[in-house]
């Protein structure tokens, strides 16, 4: 689908707009009828491609940082969410662990996805000390033919 300059320019500023405030690309592209495919898209933020626009990838990777935060302020609210934990039952209230479980799932997805979009901010961080030291590693230079040893 061909778009002139304007419709293409509220078309992207849509999009940007709608993954700012926690939508994934997916669907925000599949709830509106008037947006283009995802390839098209994609084409608009390849810098190989002679649709690229710098400008709409610079937009798109803020709106995918503010789209990882909404989701980080999901997964406290599934959290923090226990409206549903219990049921009431003919001998009274009762917990729903399917309900719990789901709860978890959610927010397991949820930091998976976060630990990979955003490895840096919301990734395991790995500690390579030892008591508070750090691990000393050697260095084994196998291409050079040289002891380091004998090169002192």
């Amino acid at each position: 689908m061909a778009y002139d300059k304007s419709k293409k320019q509220n078309i992207k500023d849509e999009i940007i707009e709608k993954m700012s405030q926690g939508n994934s690309l997916k669907s925000i592209l599949d709830n509106g009828d008037h947006l283009p495919s995802r390839a098209i898209v994609y084409r608009w933020l390849n810098n190989a491609g002679p649709d690229y626009d710098k400008e709409f990838l610079n937009n798109y990777a803020q709106a995918r940082e503010e789209y990882a935060d909404s989701m980080f302020d999901d997964i406290l609210n599934i959290s923090d969410d226990n409206g549903q934990d219990t049921r009431m039952t003919e001998n009274g209230p009762m917990v729903d662990h399917d309900v719990i479980q789901r709860s978890r799932l959610r927010v397991d997805s949820r930091k998976w996805i976060l630990a990979r979009m955003q490895p840096k901010k919301y990734g395991d961080r790995l500690d390579l000390t030892t008591d508070g030291e750090k691990l000393v590693t050697n260095i084994i230079n196998l291409g050079s033919g040289v002891n380091p040893k004998e090169s002192d």
